[in-house]
Formats: C-alpha cells, sequence, structure tokens
C-alpha cells in the first residue's frame, strides 16, 4: 500500500487542491441547429427559430428531468447509508447493515442493490463523512484565530490526527474489517484519494502554503504517520487511547526532524521520496507482500 502511495502520488496530486480532492465535472451541450427548411415547406425563418427555441427547452426540460432523478437517487442512498452506520457493531461493513438500515427508512431490504461494491460504499460514506466533520472542526479553529497568529503546525497536526482517529472509536472493534476491505486491490484508489484528502486538508490548515516539491513530502509524511497511529490506535488497551497520543506525538517530531535534516543536509525531496520508496519496494520483496 505505501509503495503504491509512492509511485501514484504525482497522478492523484493533479485532482487535489487545498480543500482536498474537489472533482468538477461540467458538460456544456452543443446544440446542432440547422436553417434549411424541409422540402417544399416553406418554413419561415421565425418559425425556425420558434421550432429551435422549442427543442432546446425541451431538450432543457429533459436533462433537468434526468438531473433531478439522479439528485434523488444520491439523496436516497445517503439516507440510507446514514441510517445503516448504527448497524455496523451488530453486522459490519456488509450488505446486511445496509438492507436493515433501508428497512428503518421504510424501504425494501434489497434496497442494498443501490451500492454495487457492498460494504465498502458504508465504509467510504464514513470515512468521507468524518472527514468532512474534521474540516468543519479545523476551518472553525483557524478562523478562530487571533489577527496575525499564525497556527502551531506540530499542535495542529498532533489535535486534527487525534480528532479525526477518535471520530472511530464508536465502531473501533469493527475498524479492522472496514480497513481490510480499504486495502483490496480495487478499493485501493478510492482509499488513497480519501486519505489524501483527510491530510491535505490538516496541513492547509496547520498553515502550510506550499507549492513546491515540499508539498508531496509533507503530505506523504503525514500520510504515513496517520495510518501509523491508526494500527497503534486500534489495538491499544490503554485509558482513553493515553498511548496512542504519546505514539502520534513521538511520529510527529520524527517527521519534523527528519524534514529539517534533509533541508539542511540539502537532499532534494523529491530523491528522499524516491529513496523510501524503493526500500518499501525492497521490504515488500524481502517479506513477499503481495
Amino acid at each position: 500500500m505505501a509503495a503504491f502511495a509512492f509511485r501514484e502520488l504525482s497522478t492523484i496530486r493533479a485532482f487535489i487542491t487545498f480543500n482536498g480532492i474537489r472533482l468538477s465535472w461540467s458538460t456544456t451541450p452543443r446544440h446542432f441547429q440547422s436553417t434549411d427548411s424541409p422540402s417544399g415547406q416553406g418554413t419561415s425563418s421565425g418559425q425556425v427559430q420558434d421550432d429551435q427555441s422549442t427543442a432546446q427547452q425541451n431538450q432543457g426540460s429533459r436533462k433537468s428531468s434526468t438531473q433531478s432523478e439522479n439528485d434523488y437517487d444520491r439523496d436516497i442512498a445517503r439516507q440510507i447509508l446514514a441510517a445503516s452506520i448504527p448497524f455496523v457493531n451488530k453486522s459490519g461493513w456488509t450488505k446486511a447493515a445496509l438492507s436493515e438500515g433501508a428497512e428503518t427508512l421504510g424501504y425494501a431490504g434489497i434496497a442494498h442493490g443501490m451500492f454495487p461494491l457492498g460494504g465498502v460504499e458504508l465504509v467510504n460514506y464514513f470515512y468521507t463523512s468524518c472527514n468532512e466533520k474534521l474540516v468543519e472542526k479545523l476551518k472553525q479553529e483557524y478562523e478562530s484565530l487571533p489577527e496575525g497568529k499564525s497556527p502551531d503546525p506540530e499542535v495542529v497536526v498532533c489535535n486534527a490526527v487525534e480528532a479525526r482517529l477518535r471520530m472511530i472509536t464508536p465502531h473501533i472493534d469493527r475498524w479492522p474489517e472496514a480497513m481490510v476491505l480499504l486495502s483490496i486491490p480495487r478499493n485501493v484508489p478510492t482509499s488513497l484519494a480519501n486519505l489524501l484528502t483527510l491530510v491535505d486538508d490538516i496541513c492547509y490548515y496547520s498553515g502550510d502554503r506550499s507549492v513546491d516539491v515540499r508539498w508531496y513530502g509533507r503530505r506523504i509524511g503525514l500520510a504515513t504517520v496517520y495510518k501509523m497511529t491508526e494500527l497503534y490506535f486500534i489495538q491499544d488497551q490503554s485509558e482513553d487511547h493515553k498511548a496512542t497520543w504519546k505514539f502520534l506525538q513521538q511520529r510527529v517530531e520524527e517527521a519534523v526532524q527528519l524534514q529539517r535534516i534533509l533541508h539542511e543536509a540539502g537532499i532534494s525531496p523529491k530523491i528522499a521520496l524516491d529513496t523510501i520508496s524503493a526500500t518499501f519496494d525492497a521490504a515488500r520483496s524481502i517479506l513477499r507482500i503481495r
């Protein structure tokens, strides 16, 4: 997974802005118009324009109707996903949970057919919902800073990662199942995009405005720290997960020290990332991880 992240980051970066991944699809319908009237009908230019206007209105109406139906379907899907979350602890991140959620809204249990990828869609919904909640929190804290004062990057990062991981707590016993689903090859692009969106938002609200290659290094570093801490978190039995937050603080300090060493040594972050990526590939080969 880590090596895959290094290899694919340059492609994914093109889709990420300071607020995370924001894909915006827009289409402009092309209206093919003809001023030629049918043979022998002597249609006036005014009538042609009226016909064209009517056709465009009808096309717009059909498009609006289709758009409304799509919006309606998306709204229903989100309602079912939200209603399914309370059933995760009992049924896991599964179609069974989706069926139970649909039934609470009065839909047939077979409504889980709206989610062809199955339980991972429930995981992705939960993941992105938590990301959105964290962004709102970070935004409020950023805007509440005294004028002219910059945020402390280390403090923001530690607090943000802790806050995000605490959102998993209600389902922590089931979270290993979610992590397995996210690591299935066909699900990796979406799960990686969600992770990079998360770390991109945290970096932005911690004050990072870099536009050079350091952009990559900081996000890859934070993504690594987040995943390491997440794995520690789901196994931590200490009171209020205090051991996890200590582990997180240490990893953040190490990441900051590494960045400082690379900068002082004049080592290009790109070279460092390539080296780390090669190390991961070698480790995967030695451990025979596929």
